[in-house]
């Protein structure tokens, strides 16, 4: 007589090994994004003004970049609350860049529709390759000395962004 097992449950014991190594691959692969990296950020992004910033001109300055695309509804409900920021912190050392996989074009249809306080870099696809983002929106926040201090994957508030700021200002 045959065995009326089904053929999944036959391979469970296979198919949850593949599914640990998937996820623990995942995760040495492209790491915890929630950690801290501690790593120095090196950079040289053009704004939609035509200004370059460069990573060792902007030392001794917090550097908040919010990594972003136009058709990312969580991306579009946190511009008032980084806008909220910028004003908040504008007599402080702290520069706020937004770092768009959009192009140009795309980045300057988007700002008729939506107000920033903020630099805004189009084409930054290479920028955001290079630092493994992958999610969006992430912010990071890089110290005064140039190392990225805090990674944050997913839509931020005024409060949780104001309290990571403060953490590195004291």
């Amino acid at each position: 007589m045959k065995s009326k097992i089904p053929i999944l449950l036959k391979k469970a014991p296979f198919i949850a090994a593949m599914a640990i190594v998937l996820i623990f691959t995942n995760i040495l692969v492209f790491g915890a994004d929630e950690n801290p990296v501690n790593e120095n950020i090196s950079f040289e992004l053009t704004d939609m003004n035509g200004t370059i910033w460069k990573s060792e001109d902007l030392k001794g300055s917090v550097v908040v970049f919010n990594f972003w695309f136009s058709a990312c509804p969580p991306c579009k409900k946190e511009i008032p609350e980084l806008n909220k920021l910028v004003d908040e912190y504008k007599n402080k050392n702290i520069i706020f860049i937004g770092v768009s996989l959009d192009n140009e074009d795309r980045v300057e249809d988007f700002t008729y529709m939506h107000t920033f306080n903020y630099k805004l870099i189009p084409n930054g696809g290479g920028f955001i390759d290079e630092n493994h983002v992958s999610s969006f929106p992430t912010q990071f926040i890089v110290n005064q000395e140039g190392m990225l201090v805090k990674r944050i994957v997913g839509g931020v508030t005024y409060e949780e962004m104001k309290t990571e700021i403060e953490k590195i200002l004291n």
